[in-house]
């Protein structure tokens, strides 16, 4: 790059980090058809399309992979040199965030988040996401979202990590069922029709429990799969099945609906739920807020704290 053209760093690597001209162009505080300049102006500086618009996103090419993560270091070492927290004004920055996260989560977060970010940020705005299982992780490698709250087994070394709680599955069946008359055994449990979710982290209570009834060569008789835990309390109340659900969403739903909460009647491990980002977010100072926001509303929910919500 000539030394005339070294300012572009800043637009490329806004550009990288939000795979969006409009977005890149709210981070740095310019108008969108500067960034739009500033785009042309680095694809001709190194001869290559840097995004690619693929659908509704824009991907990075392998090119602009490489380039930015050689501009990283010095990138990150001019924020630690001229960034000070005392200087990000909540109230003053302008950004969006694109966050992946279960109906459960969104359920759990949203209310105490969404009341937060209007009065401390009101320039702050998010997109939340459905979680998936497969691509969740691949979207915030490729940048293409911020935040994801989930469980994965083994992330890459490449995303960091902050432990939000540890969620636990009980079973909920509608009041006056007749197995409630009977004693709640792992027979009893094994012999009732099920509905079984799987979503984000739902599929990794579902494998843990799969393979904890295995584990005693039993397979459950699954009548109903979805995609929402919300929707299956509803899905209980007006039917003979019985739904292993998180606790905190049985807790919450189960008393308007006539449900009866139940034990799991096994030991299957707890799911360790965290905020998932990318750790060429880590020292921005916006992005750091919004991690504090995020890491305070589970502070603050009694789920987090292993209590009754």
């Amino acid at each position: 790059m000539k030394p005339a053209d070294l300012n572009f760093m800043v637009h490329f690597d806004a550009l990288m980090r939000t795979s969006n001209v409009s977005r890149a162009a709210q981070l740095i505080g310019i108008s969108q058809p500067a960034m739009s300049g500033a785009l042309g102006r680095l694809r001709h500086i190194f001869r290559d399309p840097l995004l690619l618009r693929s659908g509704h996103l824009m991907v990075p090419t392998e090119r602009a992979l490489e380039l930015h993560r050689a501009f990283i270091p010095l990138l990150t070492q001019w924020r630690e040199a001229t960034e000070n927290d005392d200087n990000f004004i909540a109230q003053d920055a302008v950004h969006t965030y694109t966050v992946l996260a279960t109906d459960y989560i969104q359920f759990l977060l949203l209310p105490a988040l969404a009341n937060a970010i209007l009065r401390r940020a009101p320039g702050i705005r998010l997109n939340i996401l459905p979680t998936n299982p497969i691509k969740s992780l691949q979207l915030l490698e490729t940048n293409q979202v911020e935040f994801a709250i989930s469980h994965y087994d083994n992330p890459p070394a490449s995303l960091r990590t902050r432990p939000l709680f540890t969620e636990e599955a009980v079973c909920v069946i509608r009041d006056g069922h007749p197995a409630l008359a009977r004693p709640w055994t792992l027979d009893a449990y094994a012999a009732l029709e099920h509905v079984k979710v799987m979503s984000g982290s739902a599929g990794t209570f579902a494998t843990a429990l799969v393979h904890a009834l295995r584990a005693r060569d039993i397979e459950l008789r699954v009548r109903l799969t979805i995609s929402s835990y919300l929707a299956a309390p509803h899905i209980v109340k007006q039917s003979e099945l019985v739904a292993t659900l998180p606790r905190t969403v049985a807790e919450a739903l189960a008393p308007n609906l006539g449900l009866a909460i139940l034990p799991l009647p096994l030991q299957v491990r707890g799911i360790s739920i965290a905020l998932y980002w990318h750790q060429r977010h880590h020292q921005d100072t916006a992005h750091r807020w919004l991690r504090e926001q995020i890491g305070h509303m589970f502070a603050n929910l009694s789920c987090a704290k292993g209590e009754v919500p």
